[in-house]
């Protein structure tokens, strides 16, 4: 602002020379541009010009002063009943909280068998909202008497709610999750205490009653943790088998 001033200032003041005294202001400015100044000064309807020109020039800064002026009163003082110019700032980044909720386990439709180490669940996926994330995760246990499947549901809220609503996260169409076995399954039941649903109902084919004989695998290298036996639950139901695809 201070730089203006100073501007202005030194503006006034050649259009006051101007006005006063354009002769002077052009034998100062312009006639050394000529050989013989006195030969090509302009006329007196030129200088007359001029004074009219500085006049312009010094009217024209008094208004571009005082509304600079009442431009600047305004931003710093809302006395007038007009609110205060809002200070922009830049804002700081926060990572979004959330709270995640457990919402028990999900839905079975059944497996396929591709190969002796290769298991294939498909399970019943969940749709996510805006600001809601939700989420099945599938386990697989080897027992040596049986391989449990474990489903479960959990939900991710960024709204920073206190509670899920079990409406946030509805089951929709079924999906395909690959899990590698340490063993090949051989006739071990594939037990799971999740829901199972008929594959029918979700657009699939139910498989044979008897496992087919699956690829030959060769395993991973690597030390095989032992297998133990697991007590079965009378409320595990088999997993039942599809079709290929």
């Amino acid at each position: 602002m201070g730089f203006l001033i100073v501007l202005g200032v030194i503006a006034v003041g050649l259009f006051l020379w101007q006005v006063i005294d354009p002769r002077g202001a052009w034998r100062a400015t312009e006639s050394w541009k000529f050989r013989n100044p006195d030969a090509n000064e302009p006329s007196d309807t030129a200088f007359a010009m001029a004074r009219v020109g500085g006049v312009v020039g010094i009217v024209g800064l008094a208004v571009a002063g005082a509304m600079m002026y009442g431009a600047t009163r305004s931003a710093d003082d809302p006395s007038d009943g007009r609110p205060a110019r809002p200070a922009y700032s830049v804002p700081t980044y926060s990572p979004p909280t959330y709270r995640s909720f457990d919402l028990g386990p999900g839905t079975v439709v059944g497996y396929r068998y591709p190969s002796e180490l290769t298991v294939e669940l498909v399970v019943l996926d969940a749709d996510s909202q805006p600001r809601i994330v939700c989420s099945t995760d599938v386990d697989v246990y080897e027992h040596t008497n049986a391989v449990v499947v474990r489903v479960a549901r959990s939900l991710a809220d960024f709204r920073g709610r206190t509670e899920p609503d079990p409406d946030d996260c509805t089951e929709s169409s079924p999906t395909t999750v690959t899990r590698a076995l340490a063993h090949p399954i051989g006739d071990r039941p594939i037990l799971t205490a999740a829901p199972v649903v008929d594959a029918a109902s979700v657009g699939l084919r139910p498989g044979p009653r008897v496992r087919p004989t699956p690829l030959v695998e060769v395993p991973a290298p690597g030390v095989v943790q032992p297998q133990h036996p697991v007590r079965i639950d009378p409320s595990w139901r088999p997993v039942p088998l599809l079709a290929a695809e």
